[in-house]
């Protein structure tokens, strides 16, 4: 399995205090072995589901109440953002949208003088006088 790279058998087989079916403290228990190797709780309860340490029933609760409260923090996350003004800028987008090797060599080529300004405006899709604060962006 792909998840025995970030957590190995090894490190899963510790002990598991928590009482049958008590949702909250396998939670609690779950999140903070998770927090400590900075991994996903949802991977940690399905090992442990598939290792035989929770059973099926319990590991459906531990992963609905991991994905609510995922949701909840990112439900909070765009409310904040929501609230700040601004965005992505202008060059941002064209860097995003052109790519940033076509941008740094083509940067490269008009400040060294192999390609006029206005020609790198024609590769870059931009007016000649953008293809500096283009490129300063890298």
């Amino acid at each position: 399995m792909a998840s025995e790279l970030l957590l190995p058998d090894a490190e899963l087989s510790g002990p598991w205090v928590a009482a049958d079916g008590d949702v909250v403290g396998w939670a609690t228990a779950i999140t903070a072995y998770a927090g400590e190797r900075n991994v996903s709780s949802s991977m940690v309860a399905y090992r442990l589901y598939r290792r035989g340490f929770i059973d099926a029933e319990l590991w459906r609760n531990l992963s609905r109440r991991f994905r609510d409260r995922w949701r909840m923090a990112q439900d909070q996350r765009r409310e904040r953002l929501r609230d700040q003004p601004g965005g992505p800028g202008y060059y941002s987008g064209m860097q995003y949208r052109l790519g940033s090797r076509l941008v740094t060599v083509t940067g490269r080529l008009a400040a060294s003088g192999a390609l006029t300004t206005t020609k790198a405006g024609r590769v870059l899709g931009v007016r000649p006088e953008h293809v500096q604060a283009l490129a300063a962006r890298l």
